[in-house]
This record gives C-alpha cells, sequence and structure tokens, in this order.
C-alpha cells in the first residue's frame, strides 16, 4: 500500500505546483501543465506543504461568474411628478437616479433651491386682509425679497404669477417693482407704472429696450386690497400678443411699444421681488412655460396642482406659510428628492443626483471650473444626504483627447470632493466610453448606454460588442453597467417614443418582436426576449449590473407581461442581487462585520462572505450556513464577524501550519508502523484539510490584510451549486 500511495502524492504534487502561483486566483483549465510521474519513494515535507496549498487553491478556483446586482434608473422630476413612474417600477431598483442638476460656464451649478432671503422692511406677516403668510415690503430700497439667481434666464417663455397688495394710489410713481432682473446694461422687469393701476413689463438688453403696459381700468387693479396678477411671455408668437397680462384670471391685452426678441437676455443677476415697493405679495412664482388661462385661474382659486406637465415646470414657488422657514422655495431640488423617498418608502435604494448638460465642457475646461462643479455638487450630496452622483456629460467633443482629458480631470477632482464613501457613476455612450483609467478608477460604476441614435444601438450584436470592447479597454466587470432603452426610435433625431406607447398600440405583439408600427411609421426597440437575452449576457460575464432610459417610459404595471424590468429582473434573479434587499459591511474595533437579509427563502446550501481589494480578484472571508424557516416569511437575515482583516494575525497561520505539520507526522507514523489500512487512505484526506487551514490564513486571507478600501460582496451557494450573488459594497479602513 505504501508503494502505491507514495507515487500517487508524489504525482499529484508535481502536478499542482506546476499550475500558476498559489494566488487562489481563477486560472481556466488550459492554463493547468501536463505533469510526468517520478518514481520515487520519499516525499519531501516542501513537497507536502506545495500539495496542500495548491490542493487548496485549485478548489478555491471554481469560477464565481454573476452579475453584482445593480439596477439603476433614471427618473425626470416632470414625469415621475405626473404620474408616470408608479411605485411597483420605483422600487425594483438598486439605484435612482434624479435628473435636473446643470453646470454653468464657470463650474457652479444652476440653482435649484431658491431659498429666499429678505432684506430690513421686508417683513412676514402672519394674516393681512384676508391672507395667511405674507410678505410686507415697507418701500424703502433695501426692503426687497432675493429669490437667488438662474430665474428667467434666456427664457424663450415663461409665466410670472403672485398675489399683490397696493397699499395705497400715493405709490404709483415710476420705479416701484414686483419683481426685476438687473445686470449692467440688462434687465427684466415688472413694476407699477406712473400712473393709478398702471403695470409695466420691460426687457433691455444692451442699447435695445422693449417694454409692454396697460393702465387702469383696463387692469381691473385696485388699491388696498388683493388682486392676483399673472404676466406670461411668449417670445415666438406674433408681434402684439407676446406679453399677455391676467387680474385675477381676466385676460388683459398689454400694449407694446416694439416686437420683443424671441429670447430674454442671458444674466447673471439675482431674481428681486418688492423693490421700492409698498404693499405685500403672496404666493409669488414662476414657470418656465408661458401658461394658458385656465392654468392661471388654478392659481385664483388658490390651486396649485403641479401634476400636470406645464405645472410642473415651475421652477420657484414660495407660500410664505413657515414662520420658521418663510423664504422656503417648495419647487426646489429637496421638495423633488422628498417626494422620491416617499414613493421609495422602506426599500433599500440608493439615491443619485443626475448632473448633466448645460455648460459643461467649458465648465471642466479650466481647474477653477472643475472646483467650482465638484463643490456644488458635494454640496447637494451632502445636504440631502444622497447616496452619490451620477454624471452623464455627453459627449466629449469629437472624441478629442483634450476633451478627455478635462473630463477625466473633472471625475478625479470629484472624486477628491466626495471623499471615498459616496458613488460616483459614469454613464457613457459605446462611441464615447474611453476616458481614461484614472476616471475608471475613481467611479464605482461605468454606465454605457446602449441605445441610439442609430437604430443598429438596439441590437444584441451590438450589445456584446460593446460590453466585451469596454471589458477590454479596462473598465473593471464589476463596475460596467449596461443600459437598457425603455423607448423605441426610428432612427431619426425627434422620432422617439415609449416602450409604454408602442405596446398600448400593438397590445398583442410578439415578446420576440423588436420593431413594430406607431404613428405609421416603423420604430425599432427592444421586446421582452431581446431585454432577457441582453441580462443573460450581463449574467454570463459577471458584469455589475443594468441601468435604463428611463423609468417613466416603462409600463405602468410592474407585472404586465410586457414589463421589460421584469424580464430583465427575472434573468438577473438567477444571478444577482435582487435576493437580497440588504447588505452592509463595516469596521468596528478592527473586527470586519457583515450583515445581509435576503428577499425570498434560500434553504439549504451556504453564503459565502469574500472581499476584495480591487472590485476584480475575490477571496473568500466566511461560511455561512442557509437557515431553515418555517412559515411564509422570505426575508431572513444574517450576519459574519471575522477578526482577522484589518490586523496582521501571524500566530493564526503559525498555528495552522504547525497543527497541518504534526497531523502529517502522525500519519507518517501510522504508515510506517503499518497500522490499519483505512488510515493510510485517509491520510491524503487529513493532509488536505490541514493545508485548507493553513491556506485559508495565509493566502486568501493575507491577501486581504490592511486595505485602504475593502470591496465585501455576499453568495448564495444552493445545494446544486449554483449561485446568487449580493450586490458590492466597501469598507473604509482609516
Amino acid at each position: 500500500m505504501q508503494g502505491l500511495l507514495w507515487p500517487l502524492l508524489k504525482s499529484t504534487a508535481l502536478l499542482l505546483y506546476r499550475l500558476p502561483k498559489a494566488s487562489c486566483r481563477y486560472a481556466p483549465l488550459s492554463a493547468y501543465q501536463p505533469f510526468r510521474a517520478e518514481k520515487s519513494s520519499t516525499l519531501k515535507m516542501p513537497e507536502l506543504k506545495r500539495l496542500g496549498l495548491s490542493l487548496f487553491c485549485w478548489v478555491a478556483t471554481i469560477a464565481t461568474a454573476g452579475a453584482q446586482g445593480y439596477i439603476g434608473g433614471y427618473i425626470r422630476p416632470d414625469r415621475l411628478e405626473t404620474g408616470l413612474i408608479s411605485n411597483a417600477v420605483l422600487q425594483q431598483n438598486t439605484d435612482l437616479m434624479v435628473l435636473g442638476f446643470y453646470p454653468k460656464g464657470d463650474g457652479h451649478l444652476q440653482v435649484t433651491d431658491h431659498q429666499a432671503t429678505f432684506g430690513a422692511g421686508a417683513t412676514r406677516l402672519a394674516s393681512a386682509s384676508g391672507r395667511t403668510g405674507v410678505i410686507s415690503f415697507s418701500g424703502a430700497s433695501g426692503a426687497v425679497m432675493n429669490g437667488k439667481q438662474d430665474l428667467l434666464v434666456s427664457n424663450a417663455t415663461f409665466t410670472f404669477a403672485s398675489w399683490v397688495y397696493i397699499n395705497n394710489q400715493s405709490t404709483y410713481v415710476p420705479g416701484k417693482f414686483i419683481f426685476k432682473k438687473a445686470e449692467g446694461t440688462k434687465e427684466v422687469s415688472l413694476r407699477i407704472g406712473g400712473n393709478y393701476g398702471q403695470i409695466i413689463f420691460r426687457v433691455i438688453d444692451g442699447s435695445n429696450s422693449y417694454q409692454a403696459s396697460i393702465n387702469a381700468p383696463l387692469t381691473g387693479i385696485l388699491a388696498d386690497s388683493w388682486n392676483h396678477i399673472a404676466i406670461t411671455f411668449n417670445g415666438t408668437a406674433a408681434s402684439g400678443s407676446q406679453v399677455k397680462l391676467y387680474v385675477n384670471g381676466t385676460a388683459a391685452t398689454m400694449t407694446a411699444t416694439t416686437a420683443f426678441p424671441v429670447t430674454l437676455p442671458t444674466t447673471n443677476s439675482d431674481f428681486i421681488l418688492g423693490e421700492n415697493f409698498s404693499g405685500m405679495l403672496d404666493e409669488p412664482l414662476v414657470n418656465n412655460l408661458a401658461l394658458g388661462e385656465s392654468e392661471i385661474d388654478q392659481y385664483v382659486l388658490g390651486n396649485y396642482p403641479f401634476n400636470t406637465f406645464n405645472q410642473t415646470k415651475t421652477v420657484a414657488f414660495w407660500n410664505f406659510d413657515d414662520a420658521a422657514n418663510p423664504g422656503k422655495d417648495l419647487r426646489s431640488h429637496k421638495v423633488m428628492f422628498s417626494k422620491v423617498r416617499a414613493q421609495i418608502g422602506s426599500s433599500p435604494i440608493k439615491l443619485h443626483m443626475t448632473v448633466s448638460g448645460g455648460s459643461w465642457q467649458t465648465a471642466v475646461s479650466t481647474a477653477t471650473g472643475r472646483s467650482n462643479f465638484a463643490s456644488d455638487v458635494n454640496s447637494i450630496v451632502t445636504a440631502e444626504s444622497l447616496d452619490g452622483v451620477d454624471v452623464d456629460l455627453e459627449w466629449p467633443t469629437a472624441n478629442t483627447e483634450t476633451a478627455f482629458a478635462n473630463y477625466r480631470a473633472f471625475v478625479v477632482a470629484l472624486r477628491s470632493a466626495l471623499g471615498s464613501s459616496k458613488i460616483i457613476a459614469l454613464s457613457l455612450h459605446p462611441g464615447y466610453y474611453k476616458v481614461g483609467i484614472d476616471a475608471i478608477n475613481a467611479a464605482n460604476h461605468v454606465a454605457l448606454q446602449m441605445y441610439g441614435p442609430q437604430t443598429s444601438w438596439w441590437s444584441y450584436s451590438q450589445f456584446v460588442s460593446a460590453g466585451d470592447a469596454a471589458v477590454a479597454y479596462g473598465i473593471p466587470k464589476a463596475k460596467l453597467i449596461m443600459g437598457l432603452p425603455f423607448f423605441g426610435t426610428t432612427g431619426v433625431a425627434g422620432e422617439q417614443v415609449g416602450y409604454r406607447d408602442i405596446i398600448t398600440a400593438n397590445p398583442t405583439i410578439s415578446f420576440a418582436a423588436d420593431q413594430a408600427t406607431y404613428n405609421g411609421k416603423t420604430y425599432t426597440f427592444n421586446g421582452v426576449n431581446t431585454i432577457k437575452q441582453k441580462a443573460s449576457y450581463v449574467c454570463q460575464k459577471a458584469l455589475g449590473g443594468i441601468m435604463a432610459w428611463d423609468l417613466s417610459l416603462h409600463m405602468a404595471n410592474y407585472d404586465d407581461p410586457y414589463s421589460l424590468l421584469k424580464a430583465a429582473i427575472s434573468v438577473l434573479d438567477t444571478c444577482g442581487s435582487s435576493a437580497f434587499s440588504s447588505l452592509s459591511a463595516s469596521k468596528s474595533n478592527e473586527q470586519l462585520a457583515v450583515d445581509w437579509t435576503t428577499n425570498r427563502k434560500m434553504e439549504g446550501g451556504y453564503f459565502l462572505v469574500e472581499g476584495s481589494k480591487d472590485q476584480v480578484n475575490f477571496y473568500t472571508i466566511d461560511s455561512i450556513a442557509a437557515k431553515k424557516v418555517n412559515g411564509p416569511n422570505n426575508k431572513i437575515s444574517y450576519s459574519s464577524r471575522k477578526d482577522d482583516i484589518f490586523r496582521n494575525t501571524p500566530l493564526q497561520a503559525g498555528m495552522s501550519i504547525i497543527m497541518g505539520s504534526l497531523i502529517v507526522l502522525l500519519g507518517l507514523a501510522v504508515i510506517k508502523n503499518k497500522r490499519k489500512i483505512s488510515m493510510c487512505i485517509l491520510l491524503p484526506g487529513i493532509v488536505l484539510l490541514a493545508a485548507i487551514s493553513g491556506c485559508k490564513k495565509q493566502e486568501n486571507l493575507e491577501q486581504l490584510k490592511n486595505p485602504d478600501t475593502l470591496y465585501v460582496r455576499v453568495i448564495h451557494v444552493d445545494k446544486g451549486g449554483s449561485k446568487i450573488f449580493s450586490p458590492v459594497v466597501t469598507v473604509q479602513n482609516h
């Protein structure tokens, strides 16, 4: 028996010793070299050590492919407010990106929270002449309300509306402004004229001046009483009808001295209300559209229904009802994030702001612009307790290296501003994704917008080609997010339509269809089968997950048979994180604490807790048996605690080696004394177990010692060996 056993062990050791160095990384079978057995009656201890180490590493390198579970959805605020995104659809995502943040040329973001401030002489009154919560203006030059920048900037249309109370007839002298934006030789204003009841709208752009006015009694405005005044501007309307005035809901024609320009002059000045004005204002607002009479009537009735498309374009609204904060802007991004969170409910979904458009290329072209841009993003992320930011800057001009260098420098500056705890997601296009390794390293996720403008980008073959190319370029698989279209196109700019509308027009269309007729034209889209195919590619390639543009274009009912999101998740559920409702990892007193909850029963099998320093090479940290739970409860919680990640523990590794050596020596003694033959059969297993004990400590955990950032994931392995992967979370080791 001894003569047969030693050659077998020696040959096995030689085979495994010729494998790649024992780093416990995955190596394909093609990398394994053939071996030739050599006769020997002696197996030295170094060879035994290599045998045990190699055996363990060979066992541990079974491929762990699978999606990381990112499911991202874009939210357009106007679509959310109009009810086009259901709670059920919203809550299926792991990450939500809220649009509406645009950089200016100097890098600062356009103001999206018009929190007003008040000068001396501008005072909130709890009630006045039948209205509650109003601002009284003394008429002094400093008694103003400041609504901040970025209102009425280059607008081709707008509406301003407010309740106005004029104290008495003597206030009717020039220079009494209801609102005013002025900078140098540019001005946009609404003011009281020199005649009783006169209202004047004026635009000044350099040497050009435009004015429209109307006098009492046409206005119907009376002193010492509340009147609702609304003015609308439409620069593209015919001359003479570009400016309209509504008093208490009734239209009143204003007389213009000359045709107004199509757009208002661009100014960076603040939006000032009540300058030199003696009276009161209540419920002023600014809307970026020229609203109609029926919409303005709602304001007169005291209704502010921000649930229609036109009404969602209200960009600032103050009602002064909050005594503690009378200048609160009820159309602020703060309110929008609150609405999203209300729809999310208790679901553990990450919330991000999306920066896009504006003058971004100018902003990132200078160090100052990049610094301003990154700082403003960080301010909002911090103030609103967001999880991170989605960078959707389309696209670096002409694919030039200079444009990409500026983009790259901004992403690095953004990471510096946000720190390591916040998420940065880059949204790129398969034609514009080579942003540089520095930017990729600074980001947590890198998404490819796999849709348009050409219809060819909708195909599965392009999807695969682009994904493979991105990985080959250097985007880590765990970071790569593949985009899915929830809309269709003819391939012509402006001819795009939501997937929901396509299905509504073609209610019996095949799940396999990727083209359909809508309004007499052929649209290319992705049907249920193609979406499943694309999700399967994400699983097979172990990519980071998927994102979609956008949720408002999807079927309203998540469980609809034509639901694309459900189709994708049904595939990702076999390899992704939808089975995990929560996952957290933290460092406490040098201990790694990992806690997770499953969304469904995972009976049988076990969970592996894995760690990585680079999100590419993962190593096993712990193994937890799956619980058996009776009853309908699908959510089951687990915990893992490990002490040997954030500090070196040489004693543990040394003890493992010593124990392994003692067991081997014991086995040799048994064989030499020719004890029971069964002991000889058990010897290879004893050697392997001893080696595993040492290798786990020396190889796996040594690979993770003292990381700056530790990336953690959990895998459920069922009895058949199938795996479901959690998302990846990070732990900072400061």
